[in-house]
This record gives structure tokens, C-alpha cells and sequence, in this order.
């Protein structure tokens, strides 16, 4: 198992470093507003904190005097939601689907929402639940069995049909088929946003 992940997080590296190399090369305009399609968000997102955390502060951020003051109250939301939740599970030990609410797990999903268009955490959610809820309770042996060679499937077919889509279609510029799968004519799903994950304004959107 050792050998296996240092072997694939070698490999992993040189490809992702190679691959780097050639969007930056040949992509014109990639991580710049102009290019709506290659907009980097995770890049442009851990430029953003790097600035806030470095070059601005986190005084001038969410300090008193700062717009973004009231975000430190999330601190001591984060803390106490958990509370009464344990509360009722000690005094009502028959109820099962109280165990299942741990707001941990649940508010750290938020720190994917910068970078993440909003599609994929219904997406996410859904496979989610399909398979460690309901194939859990109505499949157990089965879900022993292949669920986890199943995500490691499901992972490589979304690798597999990016390179697919990348070098068949948009590098011979051809665009790929709008529907509400791929979030549509704005790429985000949401058309009357002020400010979307493509980088596109819609004009229809509300005032």
C-alpha cells in the first residue's frame, strides 16, 4: 500500500507539473479574465488569501473597523452549534438520526464553496448519500465490497473525460454541447448571479 501511494504521488506529480507547463504555454489568456473557460479558481483563490493573509492582514480583514468584522462570529457559532445536538442525543438515545448530525463535518465542506460552482455540491451530496446511506443500509455487502473501488472509478472516469474533452474538442475548438449539466450558457448554473464561476455578467440578471 506504501510503495503504491508513493509510486502514484510521484507519477502524480511529474503529470500534474507537465500538464501545468503545457496549459501555460499553449492556452492564451489562462487565468485572466479574458479567458472565461480557464479561469482558475483554486489559483486565483490562494493568490486572493495569500494577499489578505500577507500583504493586507488579517487586522485590516476582520478587524473592529473592518466590513468583515462580523465573520469572527463564526468562531463561536462553530462552537456551540454542536452543543444542543449532543444534548438531545444523550437525553434522547432512541432517536438514530440525531447521531448523524455533526456540524464539523458539515461547516468544513464550506471552505470548498470559494472555489467550487455551486453544481457540484448538489452532485456531490447526492452520490453521497445514494451510496454510504442507501446502499449502506439496503446493499451492505455489496457496498463492502466495490464502494471504494468504486470512487477510485468514479475519480478516474472524471480525469479520463477532462483529458477526452480537453484534447478532442477544446483543442481543436470545438465547443462542448451547452445544457444545464454543465451549468448552462454561464457555466455555473446561475444565470442571475451578480458576479459567476465563469466570469461571464448576465445582462437579465436582478438589480
Amino acid at each position: 500500500m506504501f510503495a503504491t501511494q508513493l509510486i502514484g504521488t510521484i507519477i502524480a506529480g511529474i503529470v500534474n507539473y507537465l500538464t501545468a507547463m503545457y496549459l501555460m504555454d499553449n492556452i492564451k489568456n489562462i487565468c485572466t479574465p479574458q479567458n472565461t473557460r480557464w479561469t482558475c479558481p483554486n489559483a486565483n483563490l490562494f493568490f486572493s488569501a495569500s494577499i489578505i493573509w500577507g500583504a493586507i492582514g488579517p487586522i485590516k480583514m476582520f478587524g473592529k473597523q473592518s466590513m468583515y468584522s462580523s465573520l469572527l462570529y463564526g468562531f463561536l457559532i462553530g462552537a456551540l452549534l454542536p452543543i444542543p445536538f449532543w444534548i438531545l442525543m444523550k437525553k434522547f438515545p432512541k432517536v438514530k438520526w440525531l447521531k448523524y448530525i455533526h456540524f464539523p463535518i458539515m461547516l468544513s465542506a464550506t471552505c470548498y464553496m470559494p472555489p467550487t460552482p455551486p453544481g457540484n455540491y448538489p452532485s456531490w451530496l447526492l452520490v453521497g448519500f445514494f451510496f454510504n446511506f442507501v446502499l449502506l443500509r439496503h446493499a451492505r455487502s455489496w457496498w463492502k465490497r466495490y464502494a471504494y473501488v468504486f470512487s477510485a472509478a468514479m475519480d478516474c472516469g472524471v480525469a479520463f473525460g477532462v483529458l477526452i474533452i480537453f484534447f478532442v474538442l477544446q483543442n481543436n475548438a470545438i465547443d462542448f454541447p451547452t445544457w444545464w449539466g454543465t451549468g448552462g450558457s454561464t457555466g455555473d448554473g446561475c444565470p442571475l448571479a451578480h458576479a459567476n464561476y465563469s466570469g461571464i455578467i448576465p445582462t437579465n440578471r436582478p438589480v
